[in-house]
Formats: C-alpha cells, sequence, structure tokens
C-alpha cells in the first residue's frame, strides 16, 4: 500500500510530458507567433520530401427519393 506522501503525488505520464516539451521547443523557435509557426511547419514538410497525399471527401450515397 503507497504511503501517504507517495499520493499525494500525481501521476505524470513522460509521453505527455516530451510532446508538451517538443511542442514548447516549436513554439519558442517560432517567436510564439502562430503564423511563424505554421509557415516554418510547412518549410520543414516541403524539405522533408516526402509525398503529401490528399484524398477527397467520400461522398455518402444517398437512397432514391431521398431529399438532397
Amino acid at each position: 500500500m503507497p504511503s501517504a506522501h507517495e499520493s499525494d503525488k500525481p501521476w505524470v505520464d513522460p509521453i505527455v510530458s516530451e510532446v508538451r516539451a517538443a511542442r514548447e521547443a516549436l513554439l519558442a523557435e517560432a517567436g510564439y507567433d502562430l503564423h511563424k509557426l505554421c509557415e516554418m511547419l510547412r518549410t520543414r514538410q516541403s524539405a522533408a520530401g516526402r509525398r503529401v497525399v490528399r484524398r477527397e471527401p467520400r461522398r455518402i450515397p444517398r437512397s432514391p427519393g431521398e431529399a438532397a
């Protein structure tokens, strides 16, 4: 059974902490400017040389006589 002292501390998820630290580093690099951050990420995406896949939205089939 955990002692009273151990139960006072909330559990910290190490993955969530790592993601938050990465987010903070990216925001700091962009000067906390959202537009700058988006531009920076788009530039990195282009420089990565990977193909970006864009798909058309899936259409919902309609039954005959159904209102549009």
